[in-house]
């Protein structure tokens, strides 16, 4: 993670463990899942928690009507999710694919799941 990250070390330790309770406790990740994803994710530890990522958890759990399994399928199939802006990427791309799915929600949901990293594709270049 310091290799890919060093900058790491310039988070406090209080905020580190913030974000690491963060994830453990309100988004229901158990300590394995909390690794894999700050370790495929750790400038997640540089995140404001309390606005930021929360929000993006809100926001995806509401409108792709995610369960807690869904959630943690999601989260730890593609941990970068939560680095993505919501307006500028996430919206945009739900929204797309609300309408190729003709706003079957479910459809939607069952695409994302299977293949999570779709939400970190460019929307233009890609999708």
């Amino acid at each position: 993670m310091l290799f890919s990250h060093p900058r790491i070390v310039s988070n406090s330790l209080t905020k580190i463990k913030y974000v690491v309770g963060f994830l453990r406790f309100e988004t229901s990740l158990g300590a394995s899942q909390v690794r894999r994803v700050l370790y495929q994710a750790p400038s997640l530890l540089g995140l404001a928690t309390d606005t930021t990522v929360r929000q993006k958890v809100s926001y995806l759990k509401e409108t792709l009507a995610l369960s807690d399994d869904d959630w943690k399928r999601l989260l730890t199939g593609n941990p970068n999710i939560l680095l993505l802006n919501i307006d500028n990427n996430i919206r945009p791309k739900l929204s797309y694919f609300l309408e190729v799915f003709e706003g079957d929600v479910g459809q939607v949901r069952a695409t994302i799941l299977r293949l999570p990293t779709l939400l970190g594709y460019s929307l233009d270049k890609r999708i």
